[in-house]
């Protein structure tokens, strides 16, 4: 797994909904009806700054990996950061759907609608997630939140939850070039990740 940190931070994101979903539309007058399907995830294109040659000859050569390898980046989080939420870990092996149950947070912290988390699996996988709606963690540091888009993996007791430092992990969907101008500033393509688990 290629994991791009400082310098390789990105300049811009541009997050897509993957829906393997669709709606069945009527040729009359009749409701039309949405089909659910198991594995809706994220995709997003990543624009990358200008960099010095130095650190472009890096980042051309993890990219290149990243194809076989898949890749990890840093998730930018929107606004203020999302607060001291503890060592969350799942608690119990009944999460599932758009239920993710949590201990190990801080108590009394604000899970708030529209914050972001990981889930990892026992191979240590990042699956991303937002969180559906505000909720208080309780005296014993648990709390129940609603997730989107559904979780995807079977996750054991004391899995790890991110809420801090939350990361996007996919394959490298896009082409791999970029281009070394007369000012030898090396510039950077866009890169796709899609989550691929």
């Amino acid at each position: 797994m290629i994991v791009l940190t400082t310098p390789f931070s990105q300049s811009g994101v541009k997050p897509q909904l993957v829906d393997p979903g669709y709606t069945l539309k009527s040729g009359g007058n009749a409701a039309s009806l949405r089909v659910d399907r198991p594995g809706m995830h994220y995709a997003a294109e990543f624009s990358l700054p200008p960099m010095k040659p130095d650190a472009g000859r890096v980042l051309a050569g993890k990219l290149s990996r990243a194809r076989s390898e898949g890749i990890r980046v840093a998730w930018p989080l929107t606004g203020a950061p999302q607060g001291s939420a503890g060592a969350p870990q799942v608690d119990g092996t009944d999460s599932a759907g758009t239920t993710l149950k949590v201990k190990g947070l801080t108590v009394g912290y604000l899970a708030r609608e529209g914050y972001w988390l990981n889930v990892l699996d026992a191979d240590g996988a990042h699956y991303l997630h937002q969180v559906q709606a505000t909720v208080r963690v309780d005296a014993l540091g648990k709390a129940t939140l609603a997730v989107w888009p559904p979780l995807r993996c079977v996750l054991a007791n004391n899995a790890t939850v991110k809420l801090t430092g939350v990361q996007f992990e996919g394959v490298l969907s896009s082409d791999v070039s970029w281009e070394i101008p007369a000012n030898r500033l090396f510039m950077p393509p866009s890169i796709v990740i899609e989550e691929a688990q």
